[in-house]
């Protein structure tokens, strides 16, 4: 049955995010189970035999049984993936806008001082407000697939994808189309990409190769409106990172890091609206498979500290221990990251909690921690793309 238990999802105390966290999970959880059980078959098929990790919103993997039980964890995987992709591609010294460009959508992101924004709270999936721990990321409505249409003789990109480019045999102009038309792209039909420019040509009086520049102008202009306005947000209130809360820091990008199906292509577009120095790497278009690919096992672990009994568990790594009275919230996080920075990756407190428990005339506490491996990568391909 679809049932999902708020407290196992998230112990942070939150009691409507905790709610929205778990509605959520059960509405996803037989269309995970469906998509795991494909998976699984998909390989057998293929005779391979291998562990089968997911990705999550906040850079990391678990296991597949785990997003079973845990489907919500994966719903921003995607922009995970593309985020990870472009860390493990491109150099990582500027505090950055990274951004993936894709067909029907383009996923913004944020470095300060080498590491991504995340959400402080959770994520906001589709307006409800979760638990999840994820990258800060903002999607906009503007891909190489955004419809064209001419709004009081003005261009307007998107935010719908209305089928296919007319390249392809569409209905409606798309940036695809210009790129084609100005022999930028070499896809589909280049007649048609013609007449989707003349369309948009002959009711603005100019060419179709000047409305072609336009429209690749003009997607790079409305992206720069969009991180404006995120960065207006994201500089009103503290920065949060995956290591800290950053309190008087302004998040100043000095570059733009590009991937997805047209980076190559409106790079120079980027690069002339945002005034910016744009990169992009040589894999720009597979990025976000690279991401997922390379993305570490977020191995996770739960600490529970009982003063009043002198117990300690932590069942994960089979560590079950006496303690004194005096144990506390410092020590009991000290053990925890020590022991899971034995594998050789850095460790992070994902939540912690500590509560004052009375007991006849003594106090005693009660400490909870999660823990997991920090989210990165197996390995860099920075060099193998210079």
């Amino acid at each position: 049955s679809n049932i999902s238990l708020g407290h196992e999802i998230s112990g942070k105390l939150n009691f409507p995010r905790r709610v929205n966290s778990a509605v959520l999970n059960s509405a996803v959880m037989q269309i995970f189970s469906d998509f795991a059980k494909q998976i699984v078959k998909g390989l057998g098929t293929k005779n391979i035999d291998a562990p089968i990790n997911i990705l999550k919103a906040d850079g990391g993997t678990m296991t597949l049984e785990q997003g079973v039980d845990k489907p919500v964890e994966t719903i921003l995987s995607g922009p995970a993936a593309s985020f990870m992709g472009i860390m493990a591609l491109l150099e990582n010294e500027e505090d950055a806008i990274l951004m993936d460009i894709g067909g029907t959508t383009t996923d913004i992101f944020f470095v300060v001082d080498k590491n991504p924004l995340f959400e402080p709270l959770g994520a906001e999936i589709d307006g409800h407000k979760t638990l999840v721990r994820a990258l800060y990321v903002h999607s906009v409505g503007l891909g190489g697939d955004s419809a064209i249409i001419l709004e009081n003789d003005q261009l307007k990109i998107g935010p719908r994808r209305l089928g296919k480019p007319m390249a392809m045999g569409g209905d409606y102009p798309t940036p695809t189309d210009a790129m084609i038309h100005l022999g930028k792209l070499d896809v589909g039909n280049k007649e048609q990409a013609q007449v989707a420019m003349n369309q948009l040509a002959t009711e603005l009086n100019c060419s179709s190769k000047e409305i072609a520049e336009q429209i690749l102008e003009n997607f790079a202009d409305r992206l720069k409106v969009e991180v404006d306005q995120s960065l207006e947000i994201i500089n009103n209130k503290p920065l949060y990172t995956v290591r800290e809360v950053l309190e008087d820091k302004k998040l100043e990008p000095q570059e733009i890091r590009l991937i997805g199906g047209p980076a190559a292509i409106l790079s120079k577009y980027v690069e002339q609206s945002f005034e910016l120095k744009t990169i992009y790497p040589q894999d720009f278009s597979v990025a976000n498979a690279i991401g997922a690919a390379l993305a570490i096992p977020s191995f996770e672990t739960n600490l529970i500290a009982d003063t009043g009994r002198d117990i300690l568990s932590v069942p994960e790594l089979s560590i079950y221990e006496q303690i004194s009275r005096r144990y506390d919230l410092t020590d009991a996080k000290k053990l925890v990251i020590e022991e899971l920075e034995k594998s050789g990756y850095e460790a992070e407190i994902v939540e912690e909690e500590s509560f004052n428990m009375v007991d006849g005339f003594r106090e005693n506490q009660n400490i909870r921690i999660k823990a997991q491996i920090k989210p990165g990568l197996e390995y860099s391909l920075v060099k193998e793309q210079s």
